[in-house]
């Protein structure tokens, strides 16, 4: 193999090398109390999406139910008391 400019080996082409970093006790349980706290603020936001399309949803349904009611008690309203029967 070649080597680079910093006297390392190079990779042959079409190959990369991967280094891999190790991480110190301390870094690990930073790390961990990180995507904990990514994971619940997450699942905080998940939450607040369901609840809020939720509600707005409901008020919706609520608003067509009171239309659909409006509707048929005009319609109601407007058909004559007495039918009138044809001669």
């Amino acid at each position: 193999m070649s080597q680079d400019e910093n006297g390392r080996e190079a990779a042959p082409l079409g190959h990369e090398m991967t280094e891999t970093v190790v991480l110190t006790e301390e870094q690990r349980t930073a790390q961990k109390s990180r995507n904990r706290a990514i994971a619940l603020a997450l699942v905080a936001f998940v939450l607040l999406v369901f609840v809020v399309s939720f509600f707005r949803f409901q008020q919706a349904f609520e608003t067509r139910q009171a239309a659909a009611q409006d509707r048929a008690e005009a319609a109601q309203e407007a058909e004559p008391a007495e039918p009138v029967e044809p001669e």
